[in-house]
């Protein structure tokens, strides 16, 4: 899980605005995505289910639970809608990651840069319906589905 938490310290230390859970996830997945691409394997070593709407693994929510404090800082929670519940993630500011301090390499901090650069300052409805609708994986897969980015883009690598 090193991969992982580093990939989510790095979006949250580099992000030009706090995230949400949700947030933090689909960047990954964007990133994860564009590195499987050129690479044959995921960035942070996860895959990802088509879970209600969209990519998500429960890997990067118990990982942020336990960066929570230590290595981010849970600003808040709170709840919208239809009482679904968002959290919000700040980096603690003191520790950013670089490339000198993380076991990330060049090619993996440049994909994370360059997911932060094309959707870091989107609105969530507009970075959900770009996932949503703008992504192989989810444009074939079906909900329930696990492993969307290895059926539906490592398979044709």
């Amino acid at each position: 899980m090193k991969r992982l938490k580093n990939a989510i310290k790095y979006i949250v230390d580099w992000s030009v605005k706090d995230l949400t859970r949700t947030e933090i996830v689909k960047l990954l997945y964007l990133a994860d995505l564009r590195f499987a691409k050129k690479n044959g394997s995921t960035l942070t070593g996860i895959d990802y289910e088509y879970y209600h709407y969209g990519p998500y693994n429960s890997n990067i929510r118990d990982c942020l639970r336990e960066m929570n404090g230590n290595i981010l800082l849970e600003l808040e929670s709170f709840t919208v809608g239809e009482g679904r519940k968002y959290f919000l993630y700040r980096s603690r500011g003191d520790d950013r990651l670089t490339a000198e301090n993380c076991s990330l390499n060049e090619e993996e901090i440049n994909i994370l840069d360059h997911t932060l650069n094309e959707f870091g300052d989107m609105e969530l409805d507009e970075l959900l319906e770009h996932v949503y609708n703008n992504t192989e994986p989810m444009k074939k897969a079906r909900p329930g589905e696990v492993d969307i980015i290895e059926k539906y883009v490592l398979s044709n690598v």
